[in-house]
């Protein structure tokens, strides 16, 4: 299926999942020892690019391999444009191709299931970019106050720290979520706060995918133009690459990737009270 989504999209993302499947480059299955999760690791340009699984047949893996074949496509197009010295992604754009991928393939599950399932996938996806979203923002607001706050005082408490996390994670939260005790102390747990401000990435990433993907449904030709973005690693800044596509960064830029996720909510509002759900 991730194959097939990719082909479609475009020949060169298919050669270069089945040339990682070739040469050993995914370690699909769980084993004892293994580390969790999944992941896409790359070293220096001249280093194969490698992808860490723990597939257990679920729909979600699914979905997480194209995620994590992304980041790897986003590699192997660096590699044939840049030197070694502009082989990477700046942090704004590091999540930019795993959900781009990640989102072609789900449309796919979607029109494969019946509306039960269909049901349950955008369910989901839904939570999913909510965390992606709105509490990855909430993240960089506390990363943000974290660093000023340190820099001011010179030195935190775990209490001060848990005093900031809560007060973000309820500002998107809201009331209808409870705070419960010990929640204070789960930023010790997102391992992603000691890449400082990486968390930014999975918001501005999805957002910009989001943007990206509503172009290619409207011209499939504009993956091309897609391609390069991708190629360009470091070399020239995000705000340049966008620039030789067309699109300046601004509030309607956002609010285009916003929309998107709108469009999944009403859609699954509509499909729950379809089925009676609500």
């Amino acid at each position: 299926m991730v194959s097939s989504v990719f082909k479609n999209l475009h020949p060169k993302f298919a050669q270069i999942f089945q040339e990682f499947l070739e040469n050993g480059q995914i370690d699909v299955l769980p084993a004892k020892g293994k580390h969790g999760g999944a992941s896409c690791w790359r070293n220096l340009i001249s280093h194969p690019t490698f992808i860490l699984l723990n597939h257990n047949n679920r729909l979600r893996d699914v979905s997480t391999l194209a995620h994590e074949l992304g980041h790897g496509i986003n590699n192997e197009l660096m590699k044939e444009k840049q030197n070694a010295l502009n082989f990477g992604s700046p942090t704004s754009t590091a999540e930019v191709a795993s959900t781009f991928m990640e989102d072609f393939v789900f449309e796919k599950l979607l029109s494969e299931a019946n509306e039960e399932l269909k049901l349950q996938l955008l369910m989901s996806k839904l939570g999913d970019q909510v965390s992606t979203i709105f509490r990855q923002v909430a993240f960089y607001q506390f990363e943000r106050e974290l660093n000023k706050d340190f820099r001011q005082k010179g030195y935190l408490t775990v209490k001060e720290i848990g005093l900031l996390f809560s007060k973000h994670t309820r500002a998107y939260m809201g009331d209808y979520v409870e705070q419960s005790v010990g929640s204070s102390n789960w930023w010790l747990y997102v391992s992603h706060f000691r890449y400082f401000f990486y968390v930014y990435s999975y918001a501005s990433g999805l957002l910009i995918s989001k943007f990206l993907q509503s172009e290619v449904r409207r011209d499939k030709k504009f993956i091309d133009k897609v391609i390069n973005f991708l190629s360009t690693g470091t070399s020239i800044s995000p705000k340049e690459s966008f620039a030789k596509m067309g699109i300046r960064i601004d509030a309607k830029f956002w609010e285009k990737g916003i929309s998107e996720f709108e469009e999944l909510l009403n859609q699954t509002w509509s499909l729950a009270k379809k089925l009676g759900k609500i």
